[in-house]
């Protein structure tokens, strides 16, 4: 009887080393580690493919630690004057965990979003509502520094919603710096008058325009248009963040002709 038993162990014993050797290994995926400098960049083309819109239409807030790792907070137009707030995570080892989506908010100027926003990043924010608030991307969105008010501070706008049409706006931020929305306070219409820099910007094809921002990436400052040519035009972009800078040399219909790298 205990060699029988025996013999069943270690005819067992035996089976399991052959299962276990036929079991594949289990592979965990490493996370992306990020450094603190890129992780605000890196959050802008995760949500970018999270939510299946382009970069520019991401807008991002510094690195914030929070515990032992760092969360980057953003938002994303979803449509009308309506968008989708998220928060891009990292560990303590500073590797990408994911994005999280922590609410939506109504943008129309209705009431307060109840996020305090700091006093440096108030005209980035306030570029990121209006653009959600008139449905239009960012690079047609203009803003002036923060003014401090009796009730809290105040960025003063104007956007391009369509051919030589302009409005004008301001957001609003409370005494708590909480954002209390977009208001529309007057529109014009340029008629091909309005001038920027001593160059008639407004007379470019917006087709023109966009193509030259999207080659650029990550949503260029304009700081110069010029007419070359009937139906041909040179654009020089600015980057918000860092000394790159560009010449494109654009058709009417959006096709580019030349392109130069400035530094």
């Amino acid at each position: 009887m205990t060699i029988s038993r025996s013999i069943r162990i270690s005819v067992l014993a035996g089976t399991l080393l052959s299962v276990g050797a036929m079991i594949a290994p289990i592979t965990v995926q490493a996370k992306t580690e990020v450094p603190v400098g890129q992780m605000e960049k890196y959050c802008q083309g995760e949500a970018s493919a999270e939510f299946d819109t382009r970069p520019n239409y991401i807008t991002t807030f510094r690195v914030e630690q929070r515990g032992k790792g760092h969360v980057v907070r953003g938002e994303v137009p979803t449509h009308g004057s309506y968008s989708t707030t998220f928060e891009c995570l990292f560990d303590r080892h500073n590797g990408y965990s994911g994005i999280e989506v922590t609410g939506g908010a109504d943008n129309s100027g209705h009431g307060s979003s109840g996020r305090a926003v700091s006093v440096s990043q108030m005209q980035k924010y306030c570029q990121g509502e209006a653009s959600a608030e008139f449905d239009v991307r960012p690079n047609y969105i203009t803003t002036e520094a923060v003014e401090q008010t009796r009730r809290g501070h105040l960025v003063r706008g104007e956007a391009e919603v369509g051919e030589n049409s302009y409005t004008k706006f301001e957001c609003a931020f409370n005494q708590q710096d909480e954002f209390q929305g977009v208001h529309v306070i007057g529109g014009q219409h340029h008629g091909g008058s309005h001038n920027s820099g001593g160059h008639h910007s407004d007379q470019i094809t917006r087709a023109a325009r966009e193509r030259c921002v999207d080659m650029f990436g990550n949503s260029p400052e304009v700081t110069n248009v010029s007419a070359l040519r009937p139906g041909y035009w040179e654009v020089i972009m600015q980057a918000r963040n860092g000394s790159r800078s560009a010449a494109c040399t654009v058709t009417d219909n959006g096709e580019i002709e030349d392109w130069v790298e400035l530094n």
